[in-house]
Parts: structure tokens; sequence; C-alpha cells
């Protein structure tokens, strides 16, 4: 093979690497592009797909959140909300990936550095998803009051009373009464003609607890 034979398969060669190189660096620019659609589909829903829509889903909802819809994430979880539009960096969703609080998502295991960026980034631009609206948390609804006023038979009702002087009834063996409660049973057990039983051992005490926790 003559020399110049040689520098044309080493230009091709180098030619064709470059043209590689070139469309590598193409589709890693156009994975990392501007695109919030794209760049949610690629880089945010797998993440919430695989590791917090078991727990956070229509119908788990742990602490009442659901990551699957966004309206869900505006909602955020009976904990506040999870994106803090003036100070992104500072959104719960961010402190608990990063096992910066007490509350660490997910639970069974930190995120990986990738992750975690890619999450970083998306509350940055606004948590933005597929057709729909930049997420913006939703205040917690007032709790709902109650005008209806109680009625007179409701007003009566036992449990709503104060709590009033009761004399102890009186009993014949009052050495028997050690606190006024006893007074009452008694009274109850001398209508009957029943005497109390004499105080039990303690081995008999013992049996009865042993019943009582077995």
């Amino acid at each position: 093979m003559s020399q110049g034979c040689l520098k044309t398969l080493v230009f091709i060669s180098f030619l064709s690497w470059s043209m590689t190189v070139v469309v590598v660096d193409s589709q890693a620019v156009r994975a990392n592009s501007d695109d919030p659609d794209d760049f949610f589909e690629k880089r945010i829903r797998p993440i919430l797909m695989t590791k917090c829509a078991s727990c956070h889903n229509p119908n788990t909802q742990v602490a009442k959140l659901d990551l699957t819809t966004p309206e869900g994430f505006a909602r955020g979880s009976e904990n506040g909300a999870l994106l803090d539009p003036a100070n992104p960096e500072k959104s719960r969703l961010l402190r608990a990936i990063a096992y910066t609080e007490s509350i660490k998502m997910p639970p069974k295991g930190k995120l990986g550095p990738d992750e975690i960026t890619a999450l970083t980034e998306w509350v940055k631009l606004g948590a933005p998803w597929p057709n729909a609206a930049a997420v913006k948390p939703q205040s917690k609804p007032a709790p709902a009051t109650s005008t209806r006023e109680f009625t007179a038979d409701e007003k009566a009702f036992w449990a709503y009373q104060p709590l009033g002087g009761i004399t102890p009834p009186k009993v014949k063996h009052r050495g028997w009464v050690k606190s006024p409660i006893d007074a009452f049973i008694l009274q109850k057990l001398e209508q009957k003609g029943i005497s109390p039983a004499p105080p039990a051992d303690k081995l008999t005490l013992l049996r009865r607890a042993t019943y009582d926790l077995t």
C-alpha cells in the first residue's frame, strides 16, 4: 500500500470518528435541552414512578400525598406544600430527598446524585408537568366552621353536664369502705343481701393479674 493511500485511510478514519463525536454531542445537547416536557419525561417522571409512586399514588396517598399527577403535587402533603417558589432551593421536596431533615424520602434509601440533581433543576424551573401549567402550591383550605346552635336536649345530655358534689350512700358495714366508690358498691350488695368477699391474699391477686394479662 502506498503512503498516499495510507494517509487517505487515516484521514477517513479520523473524519468518521469526528462525525461520531458530533452526533453523540448533539444527542447530549438535545437530551439536556431547555424543553421542559422532554426534560420531565426523560429525567423526572422515571424517578417519580420508580421511587415515589408506590407510596404516593391516588389509592395509597401516604401522608395524603399523590406524586402521579400535577394536581397531587400542587396539593402537597399533610405537612404542607412541596414547592417553595420564592426559595426553590428550600422547597420541602428537595429537603426531603437531601436527607437533611427528619423526613427523608425515599425512606428505603437516598436517591443517586444524578437523580437529586435532576429533581433540583426541575424544582428551580417551577416543577413543570407536560400539558399542565407550572405547579403552584395551593394553600390548605380553612377548616370548616359550624354555626349551628346546640338544642336544649343536646345541652342537657349527661356528658356535657358539669361535675357536681355527690354524697356517698349510707351503708351498714362502713368499715369495709375504703373510698367513696366502695360505698356505692356496698350499697348494691346490701340491697341484694350479699356480703363482700374477704380481702384476697397476694397469691390470689397474682393469679388474677396473670389471667388478666394472659
